[in-house]
């Protein structure tokens, strides 16, 4: 909360405690926009994003949930995808899956955070019921040297409206 409304404030009230060690202090900007977390597939450096999630939050972050598939995906897919594919290029990853948080903002998707796993929880029966794409087995897949099958990674033409309550 003090870091998005009140950035440098934060910095004085570090700079104000006598032993604080400044050494591993991060900051980044806030920034504002929706925010979707995205699952994406990648073989030989080539990232193919089966999902985007629309996430909900209460007030100060605590998540509520999400729904499948995104009210913003369509008009940021390509962007968004190109942007997971290129953080996987310049971390080296040529085989996996990357679960990426991302937020829209003005100037196009940012990564908020990126791992190389699978979501938790029921996010891959999700993208099954969602948006018809059997995420899983096609991680599974990969996991085990084998292409995925991509031909069945397109989500259908019409998705039907899944949600999660995290509560």
């Amino acid at each position: 909360f003090l870091c998005r409304h009140d950035p440098m404030g934060l910095v004085g009230r570090m700079a104000d405690a006598a032993d604080a060690d400044h050494s591993g202090l991060i900051m980044e900007r806030y920034q504002e926009g929706p925010q979707i977390s995205s699952e994406t597939l990648i073989w030989e450096g080539r990232g193919t994003t089966a999902t985007f999630v629309d996430r909900f939050y209460a007030e100060f972050g605590k998540e509520l949930g999400g729904s499948s598939p995104s009210h913003w995906a369509f008009i940021e897919r390509s962007a968004a995808n190109k942007l997971i594919e290129d953080a996987a290029k310049a971390l080296g990853i040529r085989y996996g899956t990357i679960k990426a948080d991302l937020v829209l903002t003005e100037e196009g998707p940012k990564i908020i955070e990126l791992t190389c796993r699978l979501s938790g929880g029921p996010l891959s029966r999700i993208v099954l019921e969602s948006e018809g794409v059997d995420y899983l087995r096609q991680a599974v897949r990969i996991a085990v040297g084998k292409e995925p099958e991509w031909e069945l990674t397109t989500p259908r033409a019409t998705p039907k409206r899944v949600a999660v309550d995290m509560n």
